[in-house]
């Protein structure tokens, strides 16, 4: 329970950044970059407490090298993402991407929906 405020926080860091690529003024850039850095200190810093509080503590470092390989593999797609905005324009690309980082939010409150009902079960104390 203690890992759902800071998950929906960073959901919402992301759909934050991903609505405010949708404007065209440049007075945006500025709340755009103080957003990027807020949210990416967030998505790896969540990443890391995950594998912290879920493993062994001797697996950490393995374990969160290959969190960070793997987030430079998935960001490859950037180029995919990319091309398709210079097909199709960048209000499509964002819009996508706004619904992607929706879906993120589906995990935080699921956890919390089953941790209320544990609780309400009495199969733990508190979450």
């Amino acid at each position: 329970m203690p890992a759902v405020p800071p998950l929906a926080f960073t959901s919402v860091l992301g759909i934050a950044l991903s609505v405010l690529q949708l404007f065209d003024n440049p007075s945006v850039l500025y709340p755009t970059f103080i957003f990027n850095t807020v949210f990416r200190s967030f998505i790896y810093s969540m990443g890391a407490a995950y594998i912290n509080v879920m493993f062994p503590s001797e697996y950490f470092g393995l374990l969160y090298g290959l969190m960070i390989i793997l987030s430079g593999i998935i960001s490859l797609a950037q180029y995919i993402l990319f091309i398709w905005a210079e097909t199709y324009g960048f209000t499509v690309v964002n819009g996508f991407l706004i619904a992607f980082m929706a879906t993120s939010l589906v995990h935080p409150f699921s956890q919390w929906y089953f941790c209320r009902r544990a609780e309400s079960e009495g199969i733990i104390q508190s979450c």
